[in-house]
């Protein structure tokens, strides 16, 4: 039976509201029975009881993922983006940093974790092109504008400089 998040969401709301028979509610929406009432009856936890579908926790904090996203999102705004090999390379090297006990080989993701990181944080896979010389002209304020964004870059740094530390003990800094 193919449904949606939406229809499982306005599902479990329904049941919550007028509390009543999980088939009844579960035809209504188009999803399983036994798919509502595990929802319903399930614990929540900070997600929600929808979104973790298999209720496995992620490999990374929230926080550590939304740090990791940003350093991304901010490579790609210096005109620096970042390839796959060097995400994966950052979160082993963060995780390796951190003394981090985590259910990946040698601390570094999979493809499959790559893809859904990408997914939950909206990143785009972008790559550098050739440019044609009409648009590699650059004037001053082009300059300017790539300074700044470099400049803004080693600030970020800096935080996730600051970030990944405090994890360490502080001797081994």
């Amino acid at each position: 039976m193919a449904y949606t998040t939406e229809n499982l969401e306005n599902a479990v709301a329904t049941y919550v509201i007028r509390n009543g028979s999980y088939r009844s509610i579960a035809s209504m929406f188009g999803v399983p029975k036994s798919t509502l009432r595990e929802k319903v009856a399930g614990e929540p936890h900070e997600e929600g009881p929808i979104k973790n579908k298999r209720r496995r926790p992620t490999v990374l904090l929230e926080e550590d993922e939304n740090v990791i996203a940003n350093w991304v999102r901010s490579m790609a705004n210096a005109g620096f983006p970042v390839t796959d090999k060097e995400l994966l390379d950052f979160v082993q090297h963060t995780l390796n940093k951190a003394k981090r006990v985590t259910s990946l080989d040698n601390s570094r993701p999979a493809e499959t974790w790559l893809l859904k990181f990408r997914q939950r944080h909206n990143l785009s896979i972008r790559t550098a092109e050739i440019l044609d010389p009409e648009k590699s002209q650059i004037t001053h304020q082009d300059l300017l504008q790539w300074a700044n964004n470099v400049k803004e870059y080693f600030k970020l740094v800096t935080i996730v400089v600051q970030f990944c530390c405090s994890w360490l003990p502080l001797h081994s800094l």
